[in-house]
């Protein structure tokens, strides 16, 4: 399974300093990647996320979260391949 690592926008500013750091992470949760949770559109450049169904395990370096889901916003992306800013939303079970 792919490991996806995910930043808490409350420690960006430490990390800054202090260098990088992985606060958060989880596994891809579909059968041998049958439901993507990324997708990178190629024409636009655009990468998106998302998983609303069961079996993600957040795991954070507060604990762990089971069947948490996210929402990412659409990155916009440069002709040489960079990424700019986005944002990731995580809910545990509670929002489902």
């Amino acid at each position: 399974m792919k490991r996806y690592a995910g930043l808490v926008g409350a420690l960006m500013a430490a990390a800054a300093q202090a260098g990088p750091i992985t606060t958060a992470s989880f596994v891809d949760p579909a059968d041998a990647g049958s439901t993507p949770l990324f997708t990178y559109h190629a024409g636009t450049g655009i990468l998106s996320g998302s998983w609303f169904d069961q079996g993600l395990m957040l795991e954070t370096v507060n604990g762990d979260f089971p069947n948490a889901t996210f929402i990412m916003s659409a990155l916009p992306g440069s002709q040489r391949g960079e990424l700019g800013a986005g944002r990731i939303d995580f809910y545990d079970e509670r929002d489902v």
